[in-house]
């Protein structure tokens, strides 16, 4: 790899050719990915994340940083990533612009540090680079740099690499301090996303290339024993990991029990066919969404055959080739495990794959092709010009990486962008339909919002959200027919949901259509008999509709279960009053004064009353 000997003058000019690479590298990543900086936040997560999550959108507080440590949020134990929310919270308040930069020099932070950490490992300045350059203008990252909700991938990795940087140190000048810095920095990583839950892994592949610790006759150890000690001296990361996949899977037990109904093996099935998805996307970047849905039991014989054939001849190229190219190895086995985590053997949550899962993984293939390619450029004994030759070509390719990466970066501008790019590259995306659809009907497009509800409920039938959406878009547009037969559907479910036809109730409501709220409510109360506010708006439609002693009985009931209910009390009295039962209405409205001295309607309303007694 280097030299044992160089004089001053080679040391200095290898050092400038260092900062020059590394240089250029920040320089094109920031060029590439400056639009996200002119971002709006995306309604998919980030409002979960920061935009509408009290603990984040308060700043950093005592309090907050201490439920950050000590409760889930979002089926995730991710402390460090919800005081990096909060940190930019304080800082930028809710402008995006502060939070999409954040994310930005995390990604620029992360080819640095991947760059500098291969140059320290090989001493291979140009391919270190070519490694770091892959890694930072490669589309498939676009997902983790631009999508603020995804600041836990690249605050991951951050303190991953640092870690791998001072396990180096560690190897270099063992100590007790170096490596407790290691063990704290990997568990720093763990706490921002246990994406990297495979460091002990990864750091064993180190181990065996480029470091070489494996070699027999390498100091005075035998090859088994340098195994056996390298094994050893990272069970403290090992029991660090185990920890953390144990909060994990607590932290997201419900989301897995439910994705458990997929059976294994369809799961074991879209893992295969996704190990070989993610390859063919970094051959071809292409078609990329920020959703790909799960495709079930779909996968055909012959893709899950391909797959499998594909992986089993790859590993047994790379064991084959480990003497004389160990790096196939490393880079290999590097991707295939720190793909394990989210490559869907426990499936959690709807998606098939994610891009945002190859962030990491993508660096041991990066690796593979980089050394394989100069390695072989060698072999060859190419002349100077096939060395221009292939300088230009790798050359022409970041380039077409960096315009492909900056067009994918445009479609995350917003959330409407975002979801149509969606479907115009997958097919039966039920959470790009129901989400593009949410967002059109927040911004007033009903009719394209009505094609996309209408586009998701054919997915997803039994959708519970959906429908109300449908339903209250229908009647916004005066298409009262079309809304009543999409809200008796509903009610055809073999199990109504109460809160939806409570929410079909008030919608009714509020465009007139009294008889039809009236049976949502009736229907919702069926199923849920003790929602008070459904009683007492399904009395007020009574009321509205001259069914006053349909309305009585209604808001009777409410009161009978809460009497200091005064909304209720007071329609009672109006009603009362109305029809002349005098001495009830004036039992009523000094019951609602009793408990809200100040409501001069109710004030007003006993005066009338008494008035009218008196004649």
């Amino acid at each position: 790899m280097r030299s044992s000997a160089s004089s001053p003058a080679s040391t200095h000019t290898s050092q400038r050719v260092r900062l020059f690479l590394l240089a250029t590298l920040i320089l094109a990543t920031v060029a590439v990915y400056l639009p996200v900086l002119g971002h709006e936040f995306v309604s998919y997560d980030d409002p979960h994340y920061v935009t509408t999550n009290p603990l984040v959108t308060g700043g950093i507080t005592p309090a907050g940083a201490m439920r950050a440590f000590s409760e889930y949020h979002l089926e995730n134990w991710h402390p460090l990533t919800l005081l990096s929310h909060m940190l930019d919270v304080e800082l930028f308040g809710l402008a995006p612009r502060g939070h999409h930069l954040t994310s930005l020099l995390l990604h620029v932070a992360n080819v640095a540090l991947l760059f500098l950490l291969l140059n320290a490992l090989t001493g291979a300045p140009l391919r270190s680079a070519a490694v770091a350059a892959l890694f930072a203008l490669h589309p498939l990252q676009v997902e983790s740099v631009a999508w603020v909700a995804e600041r836990k991938n690249v605050l991951s990795l951050f303190f991953g690499l640092l870690a791998m940087t001072a396990y180096l140190r560690l190897m270099r000048k063992p100590s007790a301090g170096r490596r407790f810095v290691v063990v704290l920095l990997f568990g720093l990583s763990l706490m921002s996303k246990p994406m990297f839950v495979s460091l002990p892994f990864a750091l064993l592949l180190l181990d065996f290339w480029p470091l070489g610790r494996f070699q027999p006759g390498r100091g005075a150890l035998t090859h088994r024993d340098g195994v056996r000690a390298a094994i050893l001296e990272k069970i403290p990361l090992l029991l660090l990991a185990c920890a953390s996949c144990m909060a994990t899977y607590r932290a997201q037990a419900q989301a897995v029990v439910s994705s458990l109904q997929l059976p294994l093996a369809t799961r074991c099935a879209n893992a295969l066919s996704s190990y070989l998805h993610y390859l063919g996307k970094m051959a071809l970047p292409h078609e990329l969404a920020v959703f790909y849905p799960h495709p079930g039991t779909a996968l055909a014989v012959w893709d899950v055959a391909l797959a499998s054939s594909f992986l089993l001849i790859a590993t047994g190229l790379a064991l084959k080739a480990w003497r004389r190219h160990p790096y196939l190895a490393t880079g290999w086995f590097w991707y295939l495990g720190t793909l394990v985590p989210v490559i869907g053997f426990v499936q959690v949550g709807s998606q098939g794959s994610a891009d945002r899962y190859t962030y990491l993984p993508l660096i041991g293939m990066f690796v593979l092709i980089v050394w394989g390619i100069a390695d072989a450029l060698e072999r060859w004994r190419h002349t100077r010009n096939s060395q221009v030759a292939v300088t230009a070509a790798g050359l022409a390719l970041l380039l077409l990486l960096s315009l492909i990466t900056r067009v994918q970066v445009g479609y995350w501008h917003d959330g409407i962008t975002l979801f149509r790019h969606a479907l115009a590259t997958t097919n039966n995306n039920v959470v790009a339909e129901f989400n593009l659809a949410l967002l059109l009907d927040a911004a007033n497009a009903d009719e394209e919002a009505i094609a996309h509800y209408r586009a998701a409920l054919r997915l997803v039938p039994t959708d519970s959200v959906g429908p109300l959406k449908l339903v209250r878009a229908l009647l916004r547009l005066g298409k009262i027919e079309e809304a009543r037969r999409e809200s008796q559907r509903v009610r055809s479910l073999d199990r109504p949901d109460a809160a939806l036809l409570y929410e079909l109730g008030i919608a009714f409501a509020d465009r007139g259509e009294l008889s039809e709220a009236a049976q949502c409510y009736q229907e919702s109360l069926d199923e849920a008999p003790t929602n008070l506010e459904a009683r007492n708006n399904l009395g007020v439609v009574q009321w509205r509709l001259g069914r006053t002693r349909e309305a009585l009985a209604s808001f009777a009931e409410v009161v009978r279960q809460n009497p200091a209910d005064d909304v209720t009390l007071y329609n009672m009295a109006e009603i009362l009053r109305g029809q002349g039962h005098y001495a009830e209405a004036i039992g009523r409205y000094r019951e609602v004064l009793r408990l809200h001295p100040d409501l001069r309607a109710a004030a007003l309303g006993l005066a009338l009353a008494e008035s009218m007694s008196a004649r």
